[in-house]
């Protein structure tokens, strides 16, 4: 009957596994669903003096693995932001803004933000200038928003993760 019946695990004692690789560029449309199956031929007990019944038979399963592996060609890379909105203030210019708690400080005024010091000098310097209003962007989950604000204080409280 053979050793089919018995769980190996996915391993195969003393056997290399030797993957396939199967490019499924042209059948895949961006955009559209795509299904993928994989059938595994029956077995061929025809040479085979004693056969198992059909419910042993039945009673054969097959464990795969397989991954998909999309790819493209990277775009801009975009470091992750770091200055964490952990407080907005009532009545505050963030408030105003629509700054939330949990928010992320990208950029103010321009001036990408690596720290609470970073945004302490692009404020001084956009005061400096005698703005009267700057943009900040901020990231919230995924999105990535822009918001104007008048130049100086927010009425925030952060935190750098």
């Amino acid at each position: 009957y053979g050793t089919w019946k018995y769980s190996r695990a996915g391993w195969a004692p003393g056997d290399v596994v030797r993957p396939w690789w199967i490019d499924l560029t042209p059948h895949l449309v961006a955009g559209k669903e795509a299904e993928l199956r994989y059938e595994p031929e029956p077995y061929d007990l025809s040479a085979y003096p004693q056969k198992p019944t059909e419910k042993q038979v039945n009673a054969a399963s097959h464990n795969v693995r397989s991954y998909l592996i999309l790819y493209r060609e990277p775009g801009e890379l975009v470091p992750a932001p770091i200055v964490l909105v952990t407080g907005v203030g009532k009545d505050t210019p963030a408030a105003t803004a629509g700054i939330r708690r949990g928010d992320y400080l990208v950029s103010y005024d321009g001036k990408r933000l690596d720290s609470v010091d970073d945004l302490r000098e692009a404020i001084q310097s956009a005061v400096a200038a005698k703005k009267e209003e700057v943009v900040v962007v901020i990231r919230r989950g995924s999105e990535r928003l822009e918001v104007e604000m008048p130049a100086g204080k927010m009425g925030v409280n952060l935190a750098v993760r």
